[in-house]
């Protein structure tokens, strides 16, 4: 009988050692398992992600030229001397001669994404000139529209007076 008592006792005493022992290393194991498996989908995320980021930079340098030509189309800011020196450039080089310039302010509220830049223009010299002037800045990377074109002969001078009012764009600024 006492040796029924010891060996009832050495497996009492085997079951609270493994309560004790292997249970909570088991469920600590099984922990550090879930938490290997959740950090290897974190890693997995940020290599795809990483190697998104990598597609889209490719992506980026092969479209860096076009980007570039078309901020040189609707520039980024309101850029004024640059404006006045392409239509200064245009003039000289279709022999007209430009008399005056001025540059207006936008009041556009539109929901667009680009202001409008009033520009009013007056030139002189001949049609045929004028005319070669219109089809370069037709052709001129910079996108202006002319809304209105007047023109006058001041009295026997062979040349012609020209009014050209058109609209030169740049996107908005957001931040005011």
């Amino acid at each position: 009988m006492l040796k029924t008592y010891i060996g009832a006792a050495l497996i009492a005493v085997a079951g609270i050692m493994f309560w004790v022992l292997v249970v909570p290393s088991y469920n600590y194991v099984a922990a550090l398992g879930a938490a290997l498996e959740e950090r290897e989908n974190i890693l997995d995320d940020r290599s795809q992600t990483i190697a998104n980021i990598s597609t889209l930079t490719q992506g980026y340098a092969q479209r860096a030229s076009d980007l570039e030509r078309f901020s040189n189309i609707v520039p980024a800011r309101k850029n004024s001397p640059e404006i006045v020196s392409t239509l200064q450039a245009l003039a000289t080089q279709n022999g007209l001669l430009l008399n005056s310039m001025a540059l207006g302010s936008s009041d556009n509220k539109e929901k667009s994404a680009h202001d409008i830049l009033p520009i009013d223009i007056g030139l002189s010299g001949s049609y045929p000139a004028f005319r070669s002037f219109l089809a370069n800045l037709e052709q001129n990377i910079r996108v202006v529209d002319v809304v209105s074109i007047d023109a006058s002969r001041p009295g026997e001078e062979p040349t012609v007076g020209f009014r050209l009012k058109a609209n030169a764009y740049y996107l908005k600024d957001d931040t005011k």
